[in-house]
């Protein structure tokens, strides 16, 4: 079996609303998370069987 390649999306909701559907769709929880040197937030969830992952980047939010 064979995954559909991934592509980059623009964040469409607030942090909690994804981290709770992919909770409830795929029992996916965040396993690692960190900055990035430009102040980006990453952060790798995982189903419990690894059968599904979701890496998720957020830039840093502009400065006034």
């Amino acid at each position: 079996m064979l995954a559909a390649p991934a592509a980059a999306q623009t964040p469409c909701a607030p942090r909690d609303h994804v981290l709770k559907e992919l909770a409830k769709n795929y029992a996916e929880a965040v396993v690692a998370g960190g900055i990035t040197g430009t102040g980006a937030l990453v952060e790798l969830l995982t189903s419990p069987d690894g059968g599904t992952w979701t890496f998720r980047l957020i830039p840093e939010e502009p400065k006034p």
